[in-house]
């Protein structure tokens, strides 16, 4: 009843919508970044959409957004503190974002996120809640000449990059979207570093090896078979 009990099932086609416009009239959620939005919408749920929807809220949302920007926010600035980046870069571009997410307990969780920096690449996973709360997961794949000065970042850099050159760190996302936390962990990093040391170690040994041989191996031309044993001396024995 549209009267008394409203609910709806509403499935959209998406091609070159504008993020936010799209998002402030059929979400909940607050949109930070902007481009044009292509893919798969899907959300049910009672009363009618928009952007007063609840908890009682499901759906998912697949696709891509292109052309677009990370708007300045207090979760970039912490995130741009962190990576070491300049305090100029209150917005980031990127050409194309890839993004599969669901919608379901008053939380939009994202299932994944790829997108380009410039020469950088970034994922996501994690979730934002209608509270505000931030559990996020952030995987920033660095060009090596974006990684400046001392400190942590440097060194992960000194033993840690991917096969296409890239410097991975890895931040946690936490607190509120007003009051983020962000912290660096080294998880990511010190596997691949860990592989790239073994693989150094192991380039080392091997080199070391094929230079030498083990006394056991070696032979002495010069020594003389023992003399046998005389039929005397046998029989003393």
């Amino acid at each position: 009843s549209l009267a008394t009990e409203p609910s709806y099932s509403l499935h959209l086609d998406v091609k070159r919508a504008p993020v936010q416009e799209f998002i402030s009239g059929v979400l909940p959620f607050r949109s930070t970044v902007t481009g044009f939005l292509n893919g798969v919408v899907d959300l049910s749920g009672p009363g009618l959409p928009g952007p007063e929807a609840t908890e009682s809220l499901v759906g998912s949302l697949s696709g891509t957004v292109e052309e677009g920007k990370f708007l300045p926010s207090t979760t970039l600035a912490k995130v741009t503190g962190a990576l070491g980046l300049s305090a100029g870069e209150s917005e980031v571009a990127f050409h194309k974002l890839t993004h599969s997410i669901r919608i379901a307990g008053g939380r939009m969780v994202l299932d994944g996120i790829r997108c380009d920096l410039g020469s950088d690449l970034a994922e996501m996973t994690g979730a934002v809640g209608l509270d505000h709360t931030l559990d996020l997961s952030l995987l920033i794949r660095m060009a090596p000449s974006r990684v400046k000065g001392g400190g942590a970042l440097a060194e992960i850099a000194r033993y840690a990059r991917d096969e296409q050159g890239r410097v991975p760190i890895e931040l946690k996302i936490g607190g509120t979207d007003k009051a983020p936390t962000v912290s660096l962990k080294p998880g990511k990093a010190m596997e691949i570093a860990g592989k790239q040391l073994q693989q150094r170690l192991g380039s080392e040994l091997t080199k070391r090896l094929a230079g030498s041989k083990p006394d056991s191996a070696r032979t002495d031309s010069t020594a003389a078979d023992p003399a046998p044993l005389s039929d005397a001396a046998v029989r003393r024995c």
